[in-house]
């Protein structure tokens, strides 16, 4: 829950529905991977605050690292995501189409490492302007 005074508007170019479909996919694949008393990151970034791009959202999780080799597998459902300690990898399969159609671009990547937690996930997805 955000208070009134941090609402914040970023506004992205994309059906509200997609964009819906998009983050309950992202955010829920980020919760199943990371274990109890892990944390889970959700930061929207207006658009031009980064790099002069579209509005940015970014989901980190804790959970475990997926080497970055087994990325783009994962994303084409062409490996079980099981064999890297991750949920599977069904979710942000149909967000990376949610967000193609919407012409947005969907990354995966190291989540930051902070406190005890080892790093985990980074999806990052790109909207156009």
């Amino acid at each position: 829950v955000v208070p009134d005074s941090l609402n914040v508007r970023a506004p992205a170019r994309g059906s509200p529905h997609a964009v819906t479909v998009l983050v309950r996919e992202l955010v829920s694949h980020a919760v199943a991977a990371t274990s109890r008393g892990g944390a889970v990151r959700l930061t929207i970034y207006a658009p031009g605050s980064t790099e002069g791009l579209g509005a940015r959202l970014v989901v980190d999780d804790s959970g475990t690292i997926l080497p970055a080799a087994a990325r783009k597998a994962l994303l084409g459902l062409e490996l079980e995501a099981g064999t890297f300690g991750r949920p599977s990898g069904i979710g942000l399969f149909v967000a990376s189409e949610v967000a193609a159609a919407q012409g947005a671009l969907l990354e995966v990547g190291d989540a930051p490492v902070e406190g005890d937690s080892g790093g985990g996930v980074r999806v990052g997805v790109t909207f156009p302007r």
